[in-house]
């Protein structure tokens, strides 16, 4: 059954073209063909000589498109514009980190590659499509995951992901050169599930709020690729969890995996859950790891990965 939430006319025309497929899926499509095409180009050499990670920079250079990295405007990673005589170039933002710049970079070639691969949008399209920017980059944000992290060369990763799963997703991390924030993303998508991202802070929509382990991020958070929101801030603490895996790794500071009930978590279905707690670490301000971000703003020290066990929830 082809996914239907979507509304920007370039997600429409995606599922169009792969017929049965999920945006997901469509769009990996996508992303493995460019990557067989750059595999097969002349530039690439022996094949048994190419690393895990993709060589995004070669793979913009490959494409003919330009890149500049430097300052950019608050909130803004990269922007892709298209130049005088039809030559695009990619302008990134230069003091985040390698991998995150990674990342966006690839998110830019989806901004390219994506149109190109429905045949284009009209102007009608890009009109209809101007309340639709979150869609596009939602889509875009798809494209790189799965451009940097190929679900067949993921999939051997993800054999010990059940018994450790912070191990599985650094081992990821480092192969793949990608932040551990996009690695927890890509696995859910592979792996169709909801993932909750915990730090220890203060429920800042709250006035006096305790330190407390707290729902920081969840995903996918949008009602195209998951139809059950789940609200930030929620404590870890509570008879939400049952057993409560969640707490269990937060005070043994080690990754716990197993069956958990679940109630009253936003509009997640109530019912039992496959949950892995894949814990990392707690935060202190001269934390330096390979594959965390440099940033609090980014940091989690905890990813948890639901799955319902029964097909009907």
């Amino acid at each position: 059954m082809t996914d239907t939430s979507w509304n920007h006319p370039l997600a429409l025309k995606l599922l169009k073209k792969a017929s049965t497929r999920s945006a997901p899926e469509a769009i990996a499509v996508e992303a493995e063909a460019l990557l067989d095409r750059f595999k097969g180009s002349s530039a690439q050499g022996c094949e048994n000589s190419q690393p895990l990670h993709t060589p995004v920079e070669a793979l913009l250079s490959y494409l003919g498109v330009g890149l500049e990295d430097g300052p950019m405007p608050p909130g803004v990673s990269g922007r892709l514009i298209r130049r005088k005589g039809g030559k695009y170039r990619v302008y990134r933002r230069a003091d985040e980190h390698y991998y995150r710049r990674r990342f966006t970079l690839a998110h830019e070639i989806g901004h390219l590659i994506l149109p190109r691969a429905v045949g284009g949008l009209s102007l009608r399209d890009l009109r209809d499509s101007e309340s639709l920017l979150f869609e596009e980059e939602q889509l875009c944000d798809l494209f790189a995951s799965a451009l940097l992290m190929p679900e067949d060369k993921i999939r051997p990763f993800l054999r010990d992901f059940r018994s450790d799963p912070a191990a599985s997703l650094k081992k990821i991390v480092r192969n793949f050169k990608v932040t551990l924030w996009a690695a927890a993303r890509r696995v859910a998508i592979i792996t169709k599930s909801k993932v909750l991202f915990w730090d220890e802070i203060p429920n800042p929509r709250k006035k006096d709020s305790l330190v407390a382990q707290r729902i920081k991020y969840a995903f996918p958070n949008t009602p195209m690729l998951f139809p059950w929101y789940v609200p930030p801030y929620c404590t870890a603490k509570s008879g939400r969890f049952s057993p409560n895996l969640v707490m269990q790794s937060f005070e043994r500071e080690r990754s716990e995996c197993g069956r958990m009930q679940i109630e009253d978590l936003g509009a997640l279905p109530n019912g039992e859950y496959e949950s892995e707690c894949a814990f990392f670490c707690k935060w202190s301000p001269g934390l330096v790891e390979e594959f965390l971000q440099d940033r609090r703003r980014y940091f989690f020290n905890m990813a948890t990965f639901l799955r319902p066990t029964s097909p009907f929830l």
